[in-house]
């Protein structure tokens, strides 16, 4: 019955808009509230701890912590290059390199051939937009292997907030090759 009031309500605002009903006699439904800016506080404060947890796990080599911040574990991280690193990276395999591809750093933390080198992923201004059940985290970011940078560019993340705290749903970056594009000195 829910579902058929809403509805109700969304005709009637309709016709109202264009005239052909007037609201005498109809029953009022009060404005949604706006979201507490105590539970906004309260989940930026939760979102920026999945975002410190994701930077350790890199560091750490963390595969199963990392998995864990996504929704279900199933990890959707993807990255977009720009046209000369794509480009770099085609000559470089000897094949052409998607726009699109399905990697990131999850992919490579349990390498044995990682096991002994630092990476890390720094962050820079990041920005939560939330409404306490959907996220979206945009920020700045540089990868870095032994303290070197090696790609940089800006990252996405679609959260959800679940019974057990916020999940990333969905990562997508953009890389920029170092060594073709250095990053600029502010990011």
């Amino acid at each position: 019955m829910v579902r058929l009031n809403q509805k109700l309500v969304v005709v009637s605002a309709a016709l109202i808009g264009m005239g052909s009903v007037t609201t005498a006699g109809m029953a009022q439904t009060p404005a949604a509230a706006p979201t507490s800016p105590a539970v906004n506080a309260a989940d930026v404060a939760a979102i920026e701890a999945v975002i410190e947890r994701f930077k350790t796990a890199i560091k750490t080599k963390d595969k199963p912590g990392m998995a864990a911040l996504f929704y279900d574990n199933k990890v959707v991280w993807r990255t977009s290059g720009h046209p000369a690193s794509r480009d770099a990276l085609a000559r470089m395999q000897g094949k052409p390199t998607a726009v699109v591809e399905d990697e990131g750093a999850y992919q490579f933390l349990d390498d044995p051939r990682l096991a002994k080198i630092d990476i890390e992923e720094r962050f820079y201004h990041p920005q939560i937009i939330t409404d306490g059940q959907i996220a979206t985290v945009v920020f700045n970011y540089d990868f870095r292997l032994r303290g070197a940078i090696q790609n940089w560019g800006q990252e996405s993340w679609q959260m959800v907030k679940t019974p057990s705290g916020w999940r990333i749903l969905h990562l997508l970056f953009s890389a920029n090759l170092q060594m073709i594009a250095a990053a600029p000195a502010e990011r």
